[in-house]
């Protein structure tokens, strides 16, 4: 992994972690986009070097990240 995206990363977390963990979605939105230009393998190694409070925050911050029209439109074309 190149170490300017796994350094974005975890930048993108402390900015987010000085917010609170449970405040600041947007914030941790970042960090799970930030997150999604990884691949797997760079992931697992990046999600290791923050805390199991701040994994999950990125987590939760991945739920806003899609958006309510990708749910939607997810959920009409799994209808057809």
């Amino acid at each position: 992994m190149g170490a300017a995206k796994y350094q974005q990363l975890i930048d993108a977390v402390k900015e987010a972690s000085k917010a609170g963990l449970f405040s600041m979605i947007s914030k941790w939105e970042s960090a799970a986009r930030v997150l999604n230009r990884l691949a797997m393998f760079d992931m697992l190694r990046a999600l290791s070097a923050v805390t199991e409070l701040e994994r999950g925050a990125v987590r939760k911050g991945a739920d806003g990240v899609g958006g309510m029209e990708a749910k939607r439109s997810g959920s009409a074309s799994r209808r057809k």
